[in-house]
C-alpha cells in the first residue's frame, strides 16, 4: 500500500503542478492558519485506505441480502462509481487545503467568538461523540441546501443519478460538490477544537456508514432504523418516485429529518431511484471504454443545466418586458 501510495502522490503532485497548485506551499498554509491537526484531517480525508476500508464488507451483505438482486451490475454503473474516487484521490488534498485556508481566515478575522474549545481535554469517546453529532448536523443542512436551491441541485443531481445503488455509489459526486462538502467537514475542528484521533475515528465511521447506507441491502435496521440512517431509509431519499422527493436528508442520524420536518415514516418501501430526464448521463453499457465518456457527460450536466435555467430566466424577463409595450 506504501508503494500505491507513493504513486499516487506522485500523480497527484503531477496533477496540481500542471494547474498550477503548490501543494508544499498549501499545506505550509493550511498549517500556519488552522494547525497541523487541520491538515492531518485533509489528507487522511483523501487517503485512499480510509477511502476503501469498509468497501468489502458491504458488498458482502448486499449479495446476501439485496434489496434488487444483481442490481448493481446490470449496467456500468458499479464500474463508473469505482471511476469517480480517482480524481476526488489525487486533486482534493490541495483544493480542500486552500477552502479550510479561507474558511480558517473568514473564522479567525470575523467569527473568532465561535471558537468554543468544547471538545478540548475531554475523553476521546466524548471527543469522537462531539465531532459525529456537531458535523452530522452540518451534514444535515448542507444536503438539504443542495437540494433546494436549484444550481447547488445540479451538482447534487450527479450523485442521485444512480438507478442502481451500491457502495461505492457514496463516491459518486461532482467534484466542485466534493469541494463544498470536504471543506463542510474540517470546519467543525475550528469551531470546537477536539484532538486528531478523535476526527480520525469519526472519518472512520463516516466513510463506513456511507458505504453502508447506499449498498444495495435490503434492511431497515428494525428498531435502531428509527435512530439511525439504514439503507432503505436513504433509499428513499434517493427515489424517483414524486412522494419521496425532499426528504429523509439525514446521512447518519434520523432525528435531524424528525426535528425539522423532512422525515418520511414508511421504512418498508424500496423505491426506484435515479434522477428524471436525464437519460443521455445514465451508463447503459459495461464496455469499459464508454464509462469514461459517461464520466465526462456526468461532468458536464451541471453546467448544461445551469446553461438552460439561465437561458429560461433571460427569456421570461425579456417576455415580462416586452408584455406592457405589446399591450
Amino acid at each position: 500500500m506504501s508503494s500505491l501510495n507513493d504513486a499516487l502522490n506522485v500523480v497527484q503532485d503531477a496533477v496540481t503542478g500542471f494547474i498550477g497548485v503548490d501543494v508544499a506551499t498549501i499545506k505550509q498554509a493550511v498549517i500556519a492558519s488552522g494547525g497541523q491537526q487541520a491538515w492531518d484531517v485533509i489528507t487522511y480525508l483523501t487517503n485512499p485506505k480510509v477511502l476503501l476500508m469498509a468497501l468489502i464488507p458491504c458488498l458482502i451483505i448486499e449479495r446476501l441480502r439485496p434489496a434488487t438482486p444483481h442490481q448493481a451490475h446490470r449496467t456500468g454503473g458499479l464500474l463508473l462509481d469505482f471511476l469517480y474516487p480517482i480524481p476526488r484521490i489525487l486533486i482534493p488534498t490541495a483544493f480542500l487545503g486552500l477552502g479550510t485556508m479561507l474558511a480558517m481566515y473568514i473564522y479567525k478575522t470575523y467569527l473568532p467568538f465561535l471558537n468554543t474549545g468544547l471538545l478540548d481535554g475531554k475523553p476521546l469517546w466524548v471527543q469522537t461523540l462531539g465531532a459525529f453529532l456537531i458535523t452530522d448536523f452540518m451534514f444535515y443542512w448542507s444536503h438539504r441546501i443542495r437540494h433546494e436551491v436549484r444550481w447547488f441541485w445540479y451538482f447534487h443531481a450527479i450523485h442521485h443519478s444512480q438507478k442502481h445503488l451500491n457502495p461505492a455509489t457514496t463516491h459518486r459526486t461532482h467534484p466542485v460538490e466534493s469541494i463544498i462538502s470536504g471543506v463542510i467537514r474540517t470546519i467543525p475542528i475550528a469551531f470546537v477544537g477536539g484532538s486528531y484521533p478523535a476526527w480520525v475515528l469519526f472519518v472512520v465511521l463516516n466513510n463506513f456508514w456511507g458505504y453502508f447506507i447506499h449498498a444495495n441491502i435490503r434492511t431497515n435496521l428494525g428498531w435502531l432504523g428509527n435512530f439511525i440512517v439504514s439503507p432503505q431509509y436513504h433509499r428513499v431519499h434517493h427515489s424517483t418516485l414524486e412522494e419521496h422527493f425532499d426528504i429523509n436528508y439525514g446521512e447518519r442520524l434520523v432525528i435531524w429529518d424528525k426535528l425539522f420536518g423532512t422525515y418520511c415514516p414508511d421504512r418498508q418501501v424500496y423505491p426506484p431511484t435515479g434522477i428524471p430526464n436525464a437519460a443521455w448521463i445514465e451508463e447503459n453499457s459495461n464496455n469499459p471504454v464508454k464509462i469514461p465518456l459517461y464520466y465526462l457527460k456526468q461532468m458536464a450536466y451541471p453546467f448544461v443545466r445551469i446553461g438552460q435555467s439561465v437561458k429560461e430566466t433571460g427569456r421570461l424577463a425579456l417576455a415580462r418586458l416586452r408584455a406592457p409595450s405589446q399591450a
